[in-house]
């Protein structure tokens, strides 16, 4: 995530990636963790779909804990 990146923390920002679902139509689930705890969770049937679902969710949960 660009904020963490322009605040050279970048080295907080982590994913774990998973597939679920059939081999023909799988489903992705993607966590967003910052300094290792769960911020964001995302799911669905492309990996970058989740990704973007999870770092929007940790984005908003930075925000409302008053992160800067």
């Amino acid at each position: 995530m660009a904020v963490l990146q322009r605040k050279n923390r970048s080295d907080a920002l982590s994913w774990n990636e998973s597939t679920g679902g059939p081999g023909h139509a799988p489903i992705w689930t993607c966590k967003c963790k910052i300094e290792g705890e769960v911020k964001g969770v995302g799911t669905a049937a492309h990996k970058q779909d989740a990704r973007n679902i999870a770092a929007e969710e940790a984005l908003k949960a930075l925000i409302d804990s008053g992160w800067s």
